[in-house]
C-alpha cells in the first residue's frame, strides 16, 4: 500500500475481490472517527471492469486496532445476509504492513517501525435520523424488524445506538435495498460498527427483547432532539 500523500491513496494492489477485480481510489474526505477507525470517502479512479460502482466508503483501523477491525469484518461474513438488507454491502477486508515512517488518516502518531493496517471496504450510506423530528412509524417498524432480522442469525448488538444508525443510501447513484430473507419486506435504514457484537445461541426472541431497550433509547429521544446512549443512561 503506498503512503498517504496529498489526500490520495492507492489501492490497487489490495482491492481485488474474488474475480480479481482491480480498483484504483483515493480518499477524498472523513465522515467520522471512532473507537476503532476512522470513515472516509472513497473516489473510485479506475477499474478493471466495466462496471458501475455505487459509493464507497472505507474504515481504516486506527493504530493498534487491527484485531478489532478483523473481528468486525467477520461479523459482516456472518450477517452476509443483510448486507444491502439492513446493514451496508461489503467489498472486503484487506490487511498490508506499512514501511516505517508512514503517515496513515486518522492515527495520532506516525508509526517508526513497520505495522499492519486493515481497511473495509464498504458501500456508503445515507445520513443519521433527524434530531428533534418525529420518526415516522415506517422506520420505527423498520428498526424493530431489524433486530428480528438479527434475532435470526443469533446476533447480539451491543454497540445499537443513534450513531450507528443510518439511512439506507439514495438509489441512484447507490444501489437499491434488498428484501429481508426473513420479513420479506426492505428498510430505510441500516446499522454500523459491529466490532463489539457477537454471535450468541439464544433463540430469536431472546435477542429481540436483549435489543429492545437499546431500540427504545433511540426511538423515545431522537423526535425530542437527544441523543441517550446505554451508557448514559441512569
Amino acid at each position: 500500500m503506498g503512503k498517504q500523500q496529498a489526500g490520495t491513496w492507492s489501492s490497487e494492489s489490495l482491492a481485488r475481490g474474488p474475480g480479481s477485480e482491480a480498483y484504483d481510489f483515493s480518499i477524498t474526505g472523513q465522515l467520522g472517527q471512532g473507537r476503532v477507525g476512522a470513515v472516509h470517502v472513497v473516489e473510485i479512479r479506475s477499474c478493471s471492469i466495466p462496471v458501475a460502482v455505487p459509493p464507497l466508503v472505507v474504515k481504516v483501523a486506527n493504530r493498534d486496532f487491527c484485531d478489532k477491525l478483523s473481528k468486525e469484518a467477520w461479523m459482516y461474513e456472518e450477517m452476509e445476509a443483510l448486507q444491502g438488507v439492513a446493514i451496508p454491502r461489503c467489498y472486503g477486508y484487506f490487511l498490508s504492513e506499512i514501511p516505517p515512517h508512514t503517515k496513515v488518516l486518522g492515527w495520532d502518531r506516525v508509526a517508526t517501525t513497520k505495522l499492519p493496517i486493515s481497511i473495509l471496504l464498504l458501500e456508503r450510506l445515507g445520513d443519521h435520523l433527524r434530531l428533534g423530528e418525529p420518526i415516522p412509524q415506517t422506520i420505527q417498524d423498520d428498526l424493530w424488524c431489524i433486530t428480528k432480522d438479527l434475532g435470526e442469525l443469533h446476533i447480539f448488538d451491543n454497540d445499537l445506538r443513534y450513531d450507528n444508525v443510518l439511512l439506507a443510501p439514495a438509489s441512484p447513484p447507490g444501489l437499491p435495498s434488498l428484501v429481508s430473507p426473513y420479513s420479506h419486506r426492505s428498510y430505510e435504514l441500516r446499522l454500523v460498527d459491529f466490532d463489539t457484537a457477537y454471535k450468541i445461541n439464544f433463540p430469536p426472541w431472546l435477542l429481540v427483547a436483549h435489543h429492545r431497550h437499546l431500540v427504545e433509547l433511540i426511538l423515545d429521544n431522537v423526535p425530542d432532539g437527544n441523543v441517550v446512549n446505554l451508557f448514559d443512561d441512569d
